[in-house]
């Protein structure tokens, strides 16, 4: 049985992510999770203090949660209600399925279109920062990719040069997901905070928490009264906006504007900077890649600015953020809570449990995937076939995959091949830790080394 970890941070540190703290005192928590998988094979319980979790390793076993008993497990996102409030992200049943078939036709292949030269235009912006730099100057590119992906995401849909400074918001983010999953204050995120809450113990965790929900709050306001960036017609924010004033979608308020707002500029950033994060350092130890998609780039973009029909096109550069997502799956375990009996591999399943569908073993398995530790982004070549049903669950599966990750997919793309026209890039030091939250992410900076490449 697990010892329950020692509280911290009052009621935020009591979900499941922060029992899971034991993964993350292991040292390498990822060599543990493939231990673990392989050392107990099929359902594997677990007693966390009064909680059961059974913890899901195999393909049949997350198809039987996402999709064939799909109805008897609802999503678990306990801890981050002062984050999302009552937005789409935190609902589950016939109000989930309502609110988002208002918001679906902001990500219909005719909406990308159009925003494909707004998310150009937050690369260039960030390529141009980069350049105004010394030649050879070392950036740290998690924060960076963050700044970018939420520029992306106030172009594209909001309509709006982003209203805030993106790095001091990053900082809020870094405390509020440090103290909730792991119970203290981290090293991200401390130089910002107050005073008192960079000192040790729960008071610290209460007020990291504190300053950065306060932080996050203000955002969607700031967005609200920035002006347009282009006055644009059809929008995003418009479209929430008109539901909120249509006396027909009484669920659908400016409380509802508001917690959307503040979903799409986390959840909806999150995922592509910690993407391309991995896929920049990936790239930096792989130069052959980063050569071949610049090769890819020039044939078929040429000095044009790229539509989605391009997107279409980068093939390989599709394959690197596909094998980016496969060895560092932004979202390495999803949670559910059960709502009712079930049966997994044997294992009898109650109403209160949770079971954690552990993506990152799936994608290492070498029972779907030929030399998993590897980096190769061949395996998602045109000419090789897709991964098995619930083997490659990068966004989830089932009903609840990510509404944004055709979009998400998009802005990696455009951001990489946009990059490595511009910059070569190489590591700096050692290898980044992981950090196991609700993500996956760099335990660490990522520094890299810009090296600007010569005008053909």
């Amino acid at each position: 049985m697990l010892d329950k970890p020692q509280a911290a941070a009052g009621d935020y540190s009591r979900g499941i992510w922060s029992k899971l703290a034991m993964l993350q005192n292991a040292g390498d928590p990822l060599t543990l999770l493939l231990q673990i998988a392989r050392n107990r094979r099929g359902c594997i319980p677990l007693q966390m203090g009064s909680q059961r979790v059974f913890l899901l390793t195999a393909a049949e076993q997350f198809k039987q949660v996402l999709a064939t008993n799909s109805a008897n497990y609802g999503k678990y996102l306990e801890g981050m209600a002062p984050i999302f409030g009552r937005s789409m992200i935190t609902m589950d049943g016939a109000l989930w399925q309502k609110m988002r078939a208002i918001q679906q036709p902001a990500f219909h292949p005719d909406a990308l279109a159009e925003y494909v030269p707004h998310l150009v235009s937050a690369i260039d912006a960030r390529i141009a920062r980069w350049r105004g730099l010394e030649d050879g100057a070392v950036v740290d590119v998690g924060p960076e990719m963050w700044g970018l992906a939420v520029d992306m995401i106030c172009k594209a849909l909001f309509d709006r040069e982003t209203p805030f400074n993106p790095h001091f918001v990053y900082n809020a983010v870094e405390a509020f997901t440090t103290v909730t999953n792991h119970g203290s204050v981290g090293k991200f995120g401390e130089a910002s905070l107050p005073s008192r809450a960079q000192s040790n113990g729960a008071a610290a965790g209460d007020d990291a928490i504190g300053y950065a929900t306060s932080v996050w709050d203000s955002l969607p306001e700031l967005v609200l009264s920035a002006p347009p960036f282009q006055n644009r017609e059809r929008t995003f924010l418009k479209m929430i906006e008109a539901a909120a004033a249509d006396p027909a979608i009484g669920e659908f308020d400016r409380a509802q504007v508001i917690d959307e707002i503040k979903q799409y500029i986390w959840a909806g950033t999150e995922t592509t900077a910690l993407v391309l994060t991995w896929a920049l350092y990936l790239l930096a130890k792989h130069p052959e890649a980063a050569d071949q998609i610049r090769h890819e780039t020039d044939a078929i973009c040429g000095d044009r600015t790229p539509t989605l029909a391009d997107f279409e096109r980068l093939t390989f550069t599709r394959s690197v953020v596909s094998e980016t997502m496969r060895m560092y799956p932004p979202i390495w375990s999803l949670a559910r809570s059960a709502e009712g009996a079930d049966a997994i591999d044997g294992q009898q399943i109650q109403a209160g449990d949770i079971v954690m569908l552990w993506v990152y073993v799936a994608h290492h398995d070498p029972r779907y995937w030929d030399d998993p530790l590897s980096f190769d982004p061949k395996r998602f070549g045109e000419r090789t076939k897709a991964p098995a049903p619930y083997t490659y669950l990068p966004f989830g599966g089932g009903k609840r995959a990510c509404i944004g990750s055709t979009m998400s997919q998009i802005e990696m793309v455009l951001a990489l091949s946009h990059i490595l026209r511009e910059f070569n890039l190489h590591c700096v030091g050692g290898p980044p830790g992981v950090k196991l939250s609700v993500v996956l992410s760099p335990n660490s900076r990522v520094p890299l080394r810009l090296e600007r490449r010569a005008k053909t």
